[in-house]
């Protein structure tokens, strides 16, 4: 993933200007509330259209060119382009999930997903 995206994202992340969601990129709840996924808040600062996150489950080709990304659930990968997890500390402990989506719709904050990619972004 290029750096530039990727740091601007991480400030997004740890910004508070996103309600953190689960299992969809942008979503609208009853009371009128929008959360993200982490992945949705990369989409919406790179200027997606709201319906086109509120409608896919993963950010789409032109999106992943854009900003560098090997996949659309926000694997990593290393130098052979094997996948190799993503493991976020928590408060028990490191966690391993398959994405950063993973992460994200099992519990991982903002912060703690934005520290991954802080360190990291280069896997994407």
């Amino acid at each position: 993933m290029q750096k530039r995206k990727a740091m601007q994202w991480v400030k997004a992340l740890r910004s508070g200007k996103y309600k953190q969601g689960h299992e969809n990129l942008r979503k609208v709840d009853k009371q009128g509330e929008t959360h993200h996924c982490c992945l949705g808040v990369l989409g919406e600062i790179s200027g997606c259209d709201t319906a086109d996150l509120n409608e896919n489950g993963y950010l789409d080709a032109s999106l992943m060119e854009e900003c560098g990304l090997k996949s659309e659930e926000g694997k990593a990968f290393n130098e052979f382009d094997e996948e190799v997890g993503v493991k976020i500390r928590n408060g028990n402990g490191l966690e391993d999930y398959e994405s950063l989506a993973d992460a994200n719709d099992c519990g991982s904050s903002f912060k703690r997903i934005a520290t991954w990619i802080e360190k990291n972004y280069k896997l994407l």
